[in-house]
């Protein structure tokens, strides 16, 4: 009889806690119990959820199923069904999980609120690499691919592997993987890894998520190779791709490095706003600030209605001292969320108006429709709303120049040059206030206007050239019992120029102790920002292309570089990392984890690093041949991926000048030294010239394509008044 795949349940290892829902799907050959030390530092928020995968632990294990993505991601569904989870929930995927995970978020996307895939395994077609640094990256995609068929095939075969994997090695092993019997469940093995893992969806299955999503895989991992990522980029330019640092994070994350997992989890989850500022008491109001502005901003205003108000000052999500998960996609209803729980938390069970400023004024009115039973009214100062006329117009020269700075900001996060440069650091000052932005474009404003039920009083200065005064005055009119207008002399961001103007909008009369001096000037506007964004990865550009650049000249030219300089600047390196995995191993042997291996390695390196830092012959022989294994490896693995692509690809050639190359340089280096180096250094050097050069071409390019776009922009149309 044929297995019904839509009757098959998985045995769930663990479901505790209360709260959000998290789901925890393990790796090959192991089981939901794996996660236990995950789960210990989740569940006091969330109710964790670890299944055992089909064909693993105790779940059904059907000898007539393929073991594909689809079979798993459709009884991992039914399971969450009779379970009761019906909210949207976080999926974390950990190797083979991860797998399962990605094809789960493709055919179900409305089920997740957000994807964590953990060290999931993936091999892309060749089309999907980028041509710098193509031959290393593909080969690994081959070799690995290569290998899962190769175990696969053990059993088929009765090979000698699969004798002592299931006879005198059969307990460690078994052990290792933990599994009862490595005989009996080998053809799952075989299965998940031909039909799930091999045959990886990524390709076709990242276009479709919808949820933020983040790849998270360990430094030292030596199967999913943290220089293949790039790849998944081009596919999902909103992926985000997290190295998880430490001497333990290689792919054995959830042994090795479990608490590294669970702050990796964790970081992107909003428990709530930053509150800043909170004072007096009464009936509750809450001071949203504006993009590229702080809580504090709002102190004198607030203040002032603590006479007669309980007061608070949030920092809206992504700025200020908020969280600003890098996974999240801004939307105005993650903002209006993030609003809405800290709302529930702060002033449990009452009723709170909202007064928000230009951004926070339209996520104020997001909050109001969403929760009109804890929003009881919004003061809304210079709402950014757009209307669909000005966004398909072109007499907005404010909202041209932001799209032209905004086009060129992504242009330069797509490609790898600039991505280089774009830190972390640097991601959570863009992506925050880019997608933010976004929000205001995508929504639209009329249906927004017509979801709130509550008051709502609009206050629309009279020289505030973002909110359009006109449109919103007409719409206004309509419904003059649920909306009013106010229309103060003054500019935009009214809070921090005439605090006694907007207090008396808000029905403050004693304004004795508000003056407009008391008032920081407001920050920046958010073109502005990303214009400083822009200059900073120009600027980073240029100085890598001119370091490089001059790299490359100082080995094309004949000047003399001694060998014990070269011995020597690779036994720095090699010090500083028997250092850090010394001090590693130090720190798990207090933690209890396995420390000797890692003490052994260090010890080695430490000792070859101050072997080559001496004065013996030896030494500059070792790293001579280091030198020569590098370029004979970086040749053949050139040449072989040009072999296995075969002429329609264009990428062939390339690869093959690429491969001869490093070939003649590792010939030459084993039968003729003196030529072999000459052959390398005018290689490295040519290669670091014309990095350089290119590097610094397209600085330029950006540089006159971002200029040229903002004179375009501010350029009047026919018929259309200059700004």
């Amino acid at each position: 009889m044929t297995t019904d795949v839509s009757a098959l349940r998985l045995k769930v290892d663990v479901d505790a806690g209360t709260g959000p829902v998290i789901v925890l799907l393990h790796g090959i050959n192991s089981r939901g119990s794996d996660w236990s030390e995950v789960v210990r530092g989740l569940s006091g928020d969330y109710r964790v959820i670890a299944p055992d995968l089909l064909g693993f632990g105790g779940s059904p294990k059907p000898a007539d199923l393929e073991y594909t993505a689809d079979e798993h991601a459709e009884v991992l569904e039914a399971t969450l069904r009779d379970l009761g989870v019906d909210e949207p929930f976080l999926l974390v995927g950990y190797s083979l999980g991860g797998n399962v995970a990605v094809r789960y978020g493709a055919t179900h996307p409305d089920r997740l609120r957000r994807l964590f895939l953990l060290s999931a395994p993936f091999y892309l077609p060749p089309a999907a690499y980028s041509r710098k640094g193509f031959g290393f990256e593909y080969a690994q995609a081959m070799f690995f691919t290569w290998l899962w068929k190769l175990v696969a095939r053990q059993k088929e075969r009765d090979t000698l592997l699969y004798g002592l994997a299931t006879g005198k090695f059969a307990k460690p092993l078994a052990e290792y993987l933990r599994t009862d019997d490595v005989s009996a469940h080998w053809d799952v093995m075989a299965r998940n890894l031909t039909n799930t893992v091999s045959k990886s969806t990524f390709v076709d299955d990242l276009p479709k998520l919808t949820m933020p999503t983040v790849f998270a895989l360990g430094a030292r991992d030596p199967i999913v190779r943290p220089d293949q990522t790039a790849a998944l980029k081009r596919i999902k330019p909103d992926l985000e791709i997290r190295r998880i640092s430490g001497l333990t994070a290689d792919h054995l994350l959830l042994d090795n490095s479990p608490d590294l997992v669970v702050r990796e989890i964790l970081r992107d989850e909003v428990h709530g706003l930053a509150l800043r500022l909170r004072q007096g008491s009464g009936s509750p109001v809450l001071l949203l600030p504006g993009i590229d502005e702080h809580a504090s901003h709002w102190r004198p205003v607030a203040e002032a209605l603590a006479t007669n108000h309980e007061v608070a000052a949030l920092d809206l999500l992504g700025f200020g001292e908020s969280p600003a998960p890098l996974a999240c996609h801004y939307t105005l209803a993650d903002h209006a969320a993030a609003v809405l729980t800290t709302v529930r938390r702060e002033f449990p069970g009452r009723s709170v108006e909202l007064v928000g400023n230009a951004f926070g004024a339209t996520v104020a009115l997001a909050a109001a429709a969403t929760a009109p039973s804890v929003i009881s009214a919004v003061t809304a100062v210079s709402p950014a709303l757009v209307p669909d006329d000005v966004k398909a117009g072109s007499d907005d020269q404010e909202l041209a120049r932001f799209r032209a700075e905004r086009a060129t900001l992504v242009a330069m996060a797509r490609d790898e040059r600039s991505r280089q440069f774009a830190s972390e650091g640097m991601e959570a000052e863009v992506l925050p206030r880019l997608r933010s932005l976004d929000a205001i474009l995508a929504t639209d404003a009329t249906d927004l206007l017509a979801k709130v039920p509550v008051p709502v009083r609009f206050v629309l200065p009279t020289d505030d050239q973002w909110t359009p005064g006109t449109w919103l005055t007409e719409l206004v009119s309509h419904e003059p019992r649920r909306f009013a207008v106010d229309r103060p002399s003054g500019g935009p961001g009214l809070p921090y120029r005439d605090p006694a103007a907007l207090l008396g909008v808000l029905g403050v009369t004693e304004l004795a102790g508000v003056k407009p001096a008391r008032f920081a000037a407001s920050s920046a506007r958010s073109k502005e920002v990303l214009g400083r964004i822009l200059g900073r990865l120009n600027r980073q550009l240029v100085l890598r292309g001119l370091l490089q650049l001059l790299g490359g000249l100082f080995l094309l030219l004949p000047i003399p570089i001694p060998p014990r300089l070269l011995a020597f600047g690779f036994a720095v390196w090699l010090l500083v990392e028997a250092v850090q995995t010394l001090g590693g191993s130090v720190v798990l042997r207090r933690r209890g984890r396995a420390w000797i291996g890692w003490f052994v390695i260090g010890a080695v390196s430490l000792v070859f690093a101050i072997v080559i830092a001496g004065e013996a012959a030896w030494d500059l022989q070792l790293f001579y041949w280091a030198v020569v294994a590098w370029a004979g490896a970086r040749g053949t693995a050139a040449m072989v991926v040009a072999w296995r692509l075969g002429a329609e690809s264009g990428r062939r050639n390339a690869l093959l000048v690429e491969g001869v190359l490093f070939v003649l340089v590792t010939v030459g280096l084993v039968v003729w030294p003196v030529t072999g180096a000459r052959l390398l250094r005018w290689g490295l050097g040519a290669a670091l010239a014309s990095s350089g050069l290119v590097s610094l071409g397209y600085a330029y390019r950006t540089h006159r394509r971002t200029v040229a776009a903002i004179r375009s922009a501010l350029t009047p149309q026919r018929g259309v008044p200059a700004a």
